[in-house]
């Protein structure tokens, strides 16, 4: 950050002409090519900076003229106060990374940051930890414009509705339908039995309906124990390996397992089978 600071007041003495130089992205792209290049001709940085019209780079080269020089008629470079901007870029960036690192590492603000086609893995120790993560999961959806599904224990469903008031949903959200809370049994198990193509046809129908009411999609979060209770992990396996790292519909789905219940072989299973996975600690983004 002192370098940063540094940088900036040894560029010029104006501030806001300073910013004003850079405040355009060609102008920024520009400086950075040449500080990897260390020179470059002008039809060179047309393909750098990727830009086509000659009088548009033309345009902001003139705009650098404090910050660049031309070493013979068709060669740039960086001046002093060039390599200084420079390096000013380097500062900004890497602490807008720390920042935006800092943000996602903290797993509510991960969760609420999830979007469609997202399908994030959750282990979680605790009841609170769970009730904190998913309400506000559940919450930034509703913030969106999302219609929100949760998919909770059949003996938790009443205190459910009364718990989700406390993180900032009001009842009013369940009344009309934005937020629906159903019994995970009845949702993955129908009748003793446990089918993939089933389940997902179902979460289609109902996306299609909330969408129908104006809604822009659909976030849901689910309780996926109820697999184990029911002896379906097969079957549990083969909805989360169809559902795939990366849904394909308006949707996305928050999977909660109980930390405890999973093994070393099954958290891996799981884990490659998701797109992301949450706890306690941290946030993670498979690629």
């Amino acid at each position: 950050m002192i370098s940063c600071v540094i940088r900036a007041e040894m560029l010029m003495d104006s501030t806001s002409k300073f910013l004003k130089i850079l405040s355009h992205s060609i102008r920024r792209r520009v400086i950075k090519c040449l500080e990897e290049q260390g020179s470059s001709s002008f039809n060179d940085l047309l393909k750098l900076v990727n830009i086509k019209n000659h009088g548009e780079l033309g345009y902001h080269l003139r705009a650098l003229k404090d910050l660049i020089e031309q070493k013979s008629s068709d060669e740039y470079s960086l001046t002093d106060k060039g390599l200084l901007a420079a390096g000013l870029l380097d500062d900004i960036s890497l602490i807008l990374a720390r920042i935006t690192q800092d943000l996602l590492s903290s797993p509510i603000r991960y969760v609420q940051s999830l979007a469609f086609g997202d399908h994030a893995f959750f282990p979680c120790n605790s009841e609170t930890n769970k009730k904190d993560t998913c309400f506000s999961y559940l919450r930034a959806g509703l913030a969106n414009g999302e219609a929100a599904v949760f998919f909770a224990r059949e003996q938790e469903l009443d205190s459910y509705v009364h718990e989700i008031q406390r993180y900032g949903i009001s009842a009013e959200r369940i009344d009309e339908e934005a937020l629906v809370i159903m019994s995970a049994e009845e949702w993955y198990i129908n009748k003793g039995k446990a089918h993939a193509q089933t389940i997902i046809s179902n979460w289609t129908k109902l996306l299609k309906a909330k969408q129908k009411a104006g809604f822009l999609g659909l976030r849901g979060a689910g309780e996926m124990d109820v697999f184990f209770d029911c002896a379906k992990t097969r079957e549990l396996l083969a909805y989360e390996r169809m559902l795939g790292r990366k849904i394909t519909l308006e949707s996305c789905a928050l999977c909660i397992y109980d930390d405890n219940r999973l093994d070393e072989r099954q958290f891996r299973q799981m884990a490659n089978l998701h797109g992301h996975i949450i706890s306690k600690d941290i946030a993670y983004k498979f690629t």
